[in-house]
Formats: C-alpha cells, structure tokens, sequence
C-alpha cells in the first residue's frame, strides 16, 4: 500500500510540474575593464546573474507568463523599479549597483499581446539599439534616449502589441498613478513592417515636463546581406527636459558581422542638444567557445560636448557565459 501511495505522489508531483512551464537561465561574466578616466584605470569585472522565466494557458488558450531575474525579486514583488538614467546612456535601463528592474507579466491571444511592468515604451518596441560592444556593454552608449519608462516612478508601465505578417502595431503609457506637475504621464506608438531581409520602424512619443510639451519622433531601418546586419536610427524631440527651444536630435548607424563563431559589432552614434554634441563610437568582438562560453571584448571612444570629460575610452575583454 505504502508503495502505491509513493508512486501516486511521484505522478501527481511530476504532472503539476509538467503544467507549471517553469524556466531557469542564467548568465555570468569574468574579465577586466579599463577607463581613462577612472582613478584607478584598470580593473576586474564580474557578474552572475540568475532569470526565471513562467508561461502557461488558459482552458481556452489564453497565453499568459511572467519574467524576472533573482536579483530584482524585491522590485518585482512591489511592481516598481528601483533605477537611476545615468546622463548619455540612452533609455536609462542602467544596470549598474542599486538598480533594480521590476520584471514583466504578459497575457497575449487572438487579440494580440498586453505586457505590464519594466516593459520598453512602443516606440523603443518597434525601433530598438543600435548594435552594443564589449563584455560590459561599455556604458550601453550604443542604446537610443527614449522619453518611456526611464525612471523608477514611470513603473509600472503597460503595453499593448499585435502583429500581423510582417506589420507590428504597438501604444504603450507610463504609469498614471504616478503623474506629477514636473513630469506628466508618456504616451507612445509605434509600427514596425518587416520583408524579407529588411525592417523599418517608427515611434512617437509625447509628454508634459514642467507644463511645457514634449514630443519625440524616432524612425530606424535594419538590411541584412551575406552575413552582415546593418543599422541606422535617427530621432528628434521638441523643447527636450522640458525647456523651450532646447531641441534635441540623435543619430547612429551600426554593423553586425557573424561567420561560424566569430562575431564583429561596431556602431557610431551622435546626440545634440542645444549647443551639446556627444559623439559615441565603438568596436568589439565575440568568439564562441561552444557550451555556452564566448571570449568578449570592445573598445569605445567616448568624447562629450559642453560639461563633461572632453575625450574618454573603454574597454574591456573577457569571458561570457550563458546557462
């Protein structure tokens, strides 16, 4: 009997497991990383990360899931992100000590797909980065500036997708609840047509700073040929921070080349705001090792217009790892 009631909790432990369609992944990197910058210009860099990943459907096929990492679970239990913009970053998705990310829940049908959470506004849905270098991400310099869902307060924000053929629809707002006189609530949209080896994208945003508004228009295109993916972005927003007449405009192209293991990125991109121009230019390489291991390294000349260092590079190379 006793062996009976054993081998029925096996089944029933190893049926609810099966319909649970839970996922473990990870990540972890080991290397060194340089800046001229830096009091101390040369340093070791290392990171391990752990992301679970749940997913699951309804009776009537009604899919429906969540993401998150191990070390943003406090975030992700409160719904609201803990995380800083650091200045020429891009969006602000800074991952850097002290920054957590809320993770995301979706339920998607028929209907098409609605996220809410650390989610990317419309507009950076449908047109993305520029290709990234390095073990690190080198300051993520590569990344665009978005109006969406850049600091702790605009969470949790909600997204709504639908894609048919090669056409992506998507609108997005930051969270509402948390409307202030400074910083009024962003709404964005975005549409993406993909054919063949080629894609197009364009977004727009809208905010209140300080009661003055702020609209952001972004538009990229992306070919891929014989083993190379090239990139270009362009974007510009009225009265940016809420100035007037402080217009802000960004740029960049990027190339991704891949051939067995090796992988070559680099990309080049400007932002202007005012009488600012910051110019960001970088170049790296991947090797995979095979299992999961790669040897990763880039090197990316930083120079900044008025109020910063004037010239600045970084590099760094490593081993990464993926589990």
């Amino acid at each position: 009997m006793k062996k009976v009631l054993l081998a029925s909790t096996v089944l029933a432990m190893t049926a609810t497991v099966a319909a649970a369609d839970v996922t473990v992944s990870g990540s972890a990197r080991m290397g060194v990383a340089y800046n001229s910058e830096a009091v101390n210009k040369l340093g070791f860099t290392s990171r391990v990360r752990v992301a679970f990943g749940l997913s699951g459907e309804t009776d009537t096929g009604l899919a429906f899931g969540a993401s998150i990492r191990a070390d943003n679970s406090g975030a992700g239990n409160n719904g609201v992100a803990r995380a800083t913009p650091a200045p020429g970053t891009g969006s602000g998705d800074v991952n850097g000590a002290g920054n957590q990310a809320a993770g995301s829940v979706f339920v998607s049908g028929a209907f098409g797909k609605l996220s809410m959470g650390d989610v990317d506004g419309a507009a950076e849905l449908v047109t993305g980065d520029l290709a990234g270098v390095g073990l690190t991400g080198l300051g993520d310099l590569n990344e665009s500036a978005f109006l969406s869902n850049t600091d702790a307060v605009r969470r949790s924000a909600a997204r709504y997708e639908y894609s048919t053929g090669g056409l992506t629809f998507a609108v997005s707002a930051d969270n509402p609840q948390n409307d202030a006189a400074a910083l009024e609530n962003v709404y964005s949209i975005g549409v993406k047509y993909s054919v063949d080896a080629y894609a197009f994208g364009l977004g727009y945003e809208t905010s209140d700073v300080n009661g003055v508004s702020v609209d952001h228009i972004i538009a990229s295109g992306e070919a891929t040929f014989s083993g190379i993916t090239l990139k270009a972005v362009y974007g510009e927003a009225d009265d940016f921070g809420g100035i007037a007449g402080n217009d802000f405009t960004q740029y960049g192209i990027s190339a991704k080349y891949s051939m067995d293991a090796l992988s070559v990125t680099a990309f080049h991109r400007v932002a202007e705001t005012g009488v600012r121009k910051d110019k960001f230019t970088g170049i790296g390489a991947s090797y995979a090792l095979g299992g999961g291991a790669s040897v990763v390294g880039g090197l990316v000349d930083v120079n900044y217009g008025l109020g910063g260092p004037v010239d600045q590079t970084r590099a760094d190379l490593g081993l990464s790892f993926s589990f």
